[in-house]
């Protein structure tokens, strides 16, 4: 009996930009695996014929995408595996610029309760 692939991967955001670097943990589960099919759900996609599996892509808006690798075996069996990685859009020196003034309202306001009467005062500092 043919036993399926068992594709997987984990990911991790690469620092400040919007590549997620994607590892595979694939299993051939007795067979050996030829073909890992990348599908990064932004209408790209990836094919490797080497192992590992391993890849990275960019991502040119923020978002959460569904992302599948499907894992082909010698024998002609094929699996899928689909995660949703969230990444934050590449940062540029406008959209820096545009966090730091929301840190700084967000750090500038406090909210206190007056005493004894349970009203909340907002107060800028």
């Amino acid at each position: 009996m043919k036993k399926l692939p068992l594709p997987a991967f984990t990911y991790v955001a690469g620092a400040c930009d919007s590549t997620i670097y994607f590892t595979d943990i694939s299993s051939g589960n007795g067979g050996t695996i030829t073909t890992w099919i990348w599908n990064y759900g932004d209408g790209n996609t990836d094919t490797l014929h080497t192992a590992p599996g391993d890849t990275a892509h960019y991502y040119a808006t923020a978002g959460v995408f569904e992302v599948s690798l499907t894992t082909l075996t010698t024998i002609g069996c094929e699996a899928t595996y689909t995660a949703s990685p969230q990444h934050l859009p590449n940062l540029t020196p406008s959209s820096v610029s545009f966090m730091s003034s929301l840190l700084k309202t967000v750090h500038s306001v406090a909210i206190r309760s007056t005493a004894g009467n349970g009203t909340l005062v907002m107060v800028n500092r």
